[in-house]
């Protein structure tokens, strides 16, 4: 009876996780702890939804160890060399938990005494920006008086002396793994760095002075180094680059300032951004894979080479012929503008005023017989309407002992001015009287 198993490995805890319920924290890691990541995870075959652990890895990843059981807020302090937690599966902590010696011995410290009511509300646990001091800040609020409370603790009384460079450090090499042939390489990329790191037994602290040693050389070439070139691919259990079976794609040219080049290749080329030097070189034959691919089928290749004089001439022809769409573009506009400016001073209001002038001694009536005379209404001078043949025959009435209209009777200029305004005056009847 055969009974599979399944392979069991780190099942580390992120967004998914937290968005199901699941009480952890993100991974962590700074850029003055090289190598350090701190992460809840579970070992199994796939992600649980228990309460994680917390695990460690001082090497990038690469190995890793259980820190701590159960759930906790934790953070990284002084370059790595101090890191503190606080437990996650109660929301009233009363302790922290430290370590000096990258998580393998964990210490005590209540900062709130256990026969104290004193009580907060946990909200966050930080340190100082870039991680590099020794002081860690506990952030919570008083469940009654819903006051903000803080708790700073400043690790740097319970360390000994400050790390010695000469004495207190070791050498790390990042990616330094044994492969299959024994060789140690620490190689990325061609590249290879060293690290100064606190030994595990030192009770030192970096510093918030404390510089990131490190220094870099370039690796020896090796085979890694290299990838399978277009149409090459290494079979399963080699290292060297064959040709692609039934290699027939339609064009493998390239196009290469503004004209096109035959891919010629050994079946290897490096790794874009990889810094080796030496070493292994690939040593095959060049092949030419336009005539490769165009003997397989014949005319799918067409390379033809673009004299420099044409390229010159369309792209001056091009540039002619912006500068006319745009030359035409601006013409329309300034005509649209200057038929809008005709038709403008075409439709000009012009307004005429007149004035009424206030003299001493000239009657209002007259000032206003004068201005509605300039306005154009019509009226008859007095002397004209005293020499009419009405007039004089209402005279002669009067003398040969008609009724004479009094004075006091007789119409006032005002009121005559005042008639001459309401209706319009003509001649025609001094006629009817006649």
């Amino acid at each position: 009876m055969r009974v599979d198993t399944l392979e069991c490995a780190l099942q580390i805890h992120g967004t998914y996780s937290r968005s199901r319920g699941i009480i952890s924290e993100l991974p962590l890691s700074v850029p003055s702890a090289t190598g350090v990541i701190l992460a809840h995870g579970h070992v199994a075959d796939a992600l649980q939804t228990t309460k994680p652990d917390v695990y460690i890895t001082t090497d990038g990843g690469y190995k890793w160890r259980k820190a701590l059981d159960g759930p906790h807020h934790y953070h990284i302090a002084d370059s790595g060399s101090l890191l503190v937690a606080v437990p996650a599966d109660t929301t009233q902590p009363k302790l922290i938990k430290f370590s000096t010696d990258e998580g393998r011995c964990w210490h005590t410290y209540d900062f709130i005494d256990k026969e104290s009511n004193e009580t907060i509300m946990f909200t966050g646990l930080l340190t100082e920006p870039g991680s590099k001091a020794l002081t860690v800040s506990i952030w919570g609020y008083k469940p009654d008086t819903r006051k903000w409370t803080t708790f700073i603790i400043d690790f740097q009384k319970i360390f000994k002396k400050k790390c010695d460079t000469a004495t207190d450090y070791d050498t790390w090499v990042p990616h330094e793994t044994s492969n299959e042939k024994g060789n140690i390489q620490g190689c990325l990329l061609g590249n290879k760095e060293t690290f100064k790191k606190v030994k595990k037994d030192s009770w030192c602290y970096n510093g918030a002075d404390h510089p990131l040693e490190h220094t870099g050389e370039a690796c020896t070439c090796v085979r890694d180094d290299y990838e399978c070139d277009y149409g090459f691919y290494r079979p399963d259990g080699r290292d060297d680059c064959v040709e692609q079976p039934n290699f027939n794609l339609p064009k493998v040219d390239v196009c290469k300032q503004g004209h096109e080049e035959q891919v010629i290749t050994q079946g290897y080329r490096k790794i874009p951004n990889d810094k080796c030097v030496g070493g292994f070189s690939p040593n095959g034959k060049l092949i030419n894979l336009g005539e490769q691919c165009a003997s397989k089928d014949e005319g799918q290749i067409a390379v033809e080479e673009v004299p420099q004089e044409t390229k010159k001439t369309h792209n001056a022809s091009a540039i002619v012929a912006v500068f006319v769409i745009v030359a035409l573009i601006v013409t329309i506009m300034v005509g649209f503008f200057v038929y809008k400016y005709i038709i403008l001073r075409k439709h000009n209001v012009t307004y005429r005023y007149s004035l009424l002038n206030q003299n001493d001694g000239v009657s209002y009536d007259d000032e206003l017989e004068n201005a509605l005379t300039k306005a154009g209404l019509y009226h008859d001078s007095d002397d004209e309407e005293l020499n009419s043949p009405a007039v004089k025959k209402q005279n002669d009435t009067a003398s040969n002992g008609g009724s004479r209209v009094p004075k006091e009777q007789r119409p006032s200029r005002s009121n005559q001015l005042q008639s001459d305004i309401q209706s319009y005056h003509d001649d025609s009847d001094v006629d009817m009287i006649q």
